[in-house]
């Protein structure tokens, strides 16, 4: 079975609720918010994000978006550290 966009972004995605209920709904939460602030990167950068969320390597992922393997992995650190300050800034996320 194949994870969702959504499901991906959940488990890659930090969080700090309190129970499984409450932790639950804000992954669903943050998933989404992540998914629509992930549109309005650069392609390259979702793409990166969303293959290493899939547990590809950085070299793999170079060489599927045709970028170098330090490039690959400077647009996930800082797509992901963009992402997390945003979320931040929004309310989704504790510091």
């Amino acid at each position: 079975p194949q994870l969702s966009y959504d499901d991906l972004l959940a488990g890659y995605v930090e969080d700090a609720a309190p129970d499984d209920t409450a932790k639950s709904a804000l992954n669903a939460a943050v998933a989404a918010r992540a998914k629509e602030l992930l549109h309005t990167r650069r392609p390259v950068a979702e793409k990166v994000f969303l293959l290493r969320s899939q547990g590809y390597s950085f070299a793999e992922i170079a060489q599927k978006c045709g970028i170098s393997e330090s490039s690959a992995r400077t647009v996930e650190f800082r797509t992901r550290r963009w992402l997390r300050e945003t979320l931040q800034q929004e309310g989704f996320c504790d510091d």
